[in-house]
């Protein structure tokens, strides 16, 4: 059932954001971002119960912040090592390394505040195999 509202989402992702599955109603949340989401939402069938929630950011924009966030983010010296839809709060977290002014600075300036949420973790480390 999640993975066919994923596939859904994936091809309208202008239209919706990340499905999800609320695991204390026993729902599948469809989140949209315009009326033509709302409108694929409406018609989408599954076995379970269905909740339509209507979100700010659209899958696409989402995507494209993970895209284009991932790696060493230059002379912030923050590198940001892993990105991850968080579909329930209709945000992205970032794993970064470190949080420095700068890197933050620029990422406000570049992105709504409100799609974002960092978490400073160490990066892993490869084992010798």
């Amino acid at each position: 059932m999640l993975n066919r509202a994923e596939f859904l989402s994936a091809g309208h992702p202008d239209d919706l954001s990340f499905p999800w599955v609320d695991r204390i109603r026993g729902e599948l949340v469809i989140t949209v971002v315009s009326a033509a989401g709302r409108e694929q939402a409406v018609s989408f069938r599954a076995d379970a119960p269905v909740r339509i929630e209507a979100v700010r950011h659209s899958r696409s924009y989402l995507k494209h912040i993970m895209d284009s966030t991932i790696g060493p983010r230059g002379r912030a010296a923050v590198t940001v090592w892993s990105t991850f839809p968080d579909a329930a709060n209709n945000r992205v977290i970032l794993q970064v390394t470190s949080l420095h002014r700068p890197f933050l600075t620029q990422l406000a300036s570049t992105y709504d505040p409100s799609a974002l949420a960092l978490v400073v973790a160490p990066m892993p480390q490869a084992r010798p195999q």
